[in-house]
């Protein structure tokens, strides 16, 4: 995936990146410069909250990028064949969920839960009379 750093950005598609903190910069220069924005989905931090969103968006004629959208926004990424689908997820809940061999591990961590719970409870037990 190769960064477009021409300015202004030529004619075509692109995608980005985009931090809650810069959304408002970026809509306003997709409206100001008749951008057609194609999808959009939201990149989430440990799948708890969104930090932001990835935009794939078209330039139908040449629009001014600038220094200060450079600066904050960093360049766009001309949009391929790969660059057409969202990043993959970043939720470390997400990539555990996508192992299979990790499915035949849980009926063995639940069984054995109880059993902690209980070792637990008598050596509190324990430890609590050894202080009287």
């Amino acid at each position: 995936m190769a960064l477009e750093r021409r300015d202004p950005l030529p004619p075509g598609s692109y995608s980005l990146d985009v931090t809650n903190e810069h959304s408002e910069q970026f809509t306003e220069w997709c409206e100001a410069n008749a951008i057609e924005i194609v999808q959009s989905e939201d990149l989430e931090s440990g799948g708890l909250f969104s930090v932001g969103k990835w935009y794939l968006f078209h330039v139908p004629s040449a629009a001014p990028w600038g220094k200060s959208m450079a600066s904050t926004l960093g360049w766009p990424t001309i949009a391929t064949d790969t660059a057409n689908a969202p990043p993959p997820p970043v939720s470390v809940t997400d990539a555990v969920k996508e192992e299979p061999w990790l499915e035949d591990l849980e009926p063995a961590f639940e069984a054995a839960s109880g059993t902690v719970v209980v070792v637990l409870v008598l050596l509190g037990l324990y430890l609590f009379a050894g202080r009287r």
